[in-house]
């Protein structure tokens, strides 16, 4: 992907429609069904009829207890301290859904296709954590990750298609200022939260061969 970062959310992890999270993320071998815009959008372009899925995704991610981490020690405190890794971690709620549809059908042969990742009930989700014991953040944050890709496929010729799209979501970042006082002194703080959005280019282009067979390569 062409961000400064790129992080994963459920169509990575678990797949991006329930026909592919029931098997593990793997990718639809049926390449007109519309969750096929997220792995390999110019496979659009073959198929002259539109297609609609939604699917909706519960997880709840879980780890053994990791316990007895030690958390101060003569370092950072003047006593000894462990603490537990917070694995609990809600079950979260996502809706799944993948459109394709043709334009430009009689001269170009284009398929633009949508497809939107989000949790369902809420749009930004923030959480500090811990204020000692570690966690897994990243599997707090993945499932609660907003994603849109929207793609253009066009048919090059009998054997040959190619898309452009951008993929769009919104990244977060914060900071916290805060000064603790001893002296009786009032303490104080300062928190700064931003999100804002970002996005990538998606590239692909698939060709057809011999048996029925094809060679499909994409880049986010």
């Amino acid at each position: 992907m062409l961000l400064q970062a790129s992080y994963a959310n459920v169509g990575e992890m678990y797949g991006a429609s329930a026909a592919t999270v029931a098997t593990s993320a793997q990718v639809n071998p049926n390449l007109s069904a519309p969750e096929n815009n997220f792995y390999h959008p110019s496979a659009m372009a073959y198929f002259t009829e539109g297609s609609f899925g939604i699917s909706f995704l519960a997880a709840k991610t879980q780890f053994h207890p990791i316990n007895n981490v030690v958390v101060k020690n003569n370092i950072n405190s003047a006593s000894n301290e462990s603490g537990n890794v917070d694995t609990d971690y809600p079950m979260q709620g996502n809706l799944l859904l993948h459109v394709r549809s043709p334009i430009f059908k009689k001269r170009l042969k284009t398929q633009v296709g949508i497809s939107v990742f989000t949790p369902a009930m809420k749009l930004v989700d923030s959480n500090t954590g811990d204020d000692f014991a570690p966690e897994y953040v990243m599997y707090r944050a993945r499932n609660s990750r907003t994603m849109t890709t929207i793609n253009l496929a066009n048919l090059y010729n009998q054997n040959n298609s190619y898309s452009v799209g951008i993929l769009g979501g919104i990244q977060t970042s914060g900071e916290s200022y805060l000064v603790t006082r001893t002296d009786g002194s009032p303490s104080s703080g300062k928190v700064n939260f931003v999100a804002k959005p970002s996005a990538a280019i998606i590239l692909s282009w698939s060709r057809k061969l011999e048996y029925s067979a094809q060679l499909l390569v994409t880049l986010q």
